[in-house]
């Protein structure tokens, strides 16, 4: 990937992981605060997708690099399409900040990680 895109992959996985690790603190503090896919906390996956996609822009072996890249992006393209389908249709409420449901801000997030990298 080239550096600009490295850097604009970067900053977005660092701003979403600390928004995670808030998401992270109020469950742990509120205990019920991320609805639950799988028995588990939603904020967790979405911390440890989003890390995987970090760590994939210092990987330097490309097959790798693009493997943990979209294990993580993809992984949260499906998290944030399942819980923005679970908000909308009133079944869960995704965890809101500055007024704005996570789940709607993790689908546009993943799909602008993904057209990042895609593009050549």
């Amino acid at each position: 990937m080239k550096s600009s895109r490295l850097f604009q992959i970067r900053s977005l996985s660092l701003l979403a992981i600390a928004i995670s690790c808030y998401l992270v603190y109020m469950n742990l503090v509120t205990g019920d605060f991320c609805p639950k896919l799988f028995s588990l906390p939603a904020c967790y996956l979405v911390l440890i997708a989003y890390i995987l996609v970090l760590i994939s822009t210092y990987i330097k072996k490309h097959s790798i690099q693009k493997t943990y890249f979209y294990l993580g992006s993809v992984s949260i393209l499906l998290m944030a399409i399942w819980f923005t389908y679970s908000q909308l249709s009133g079944v869960q409420d995704c965890p809101v900040l500055l007024g704005i449901p996570l789940c709607y801000a993790s689908l546009i997030m993943a799909i602008v990680l993904i057209l990042l990298g895609l593009k050549k």
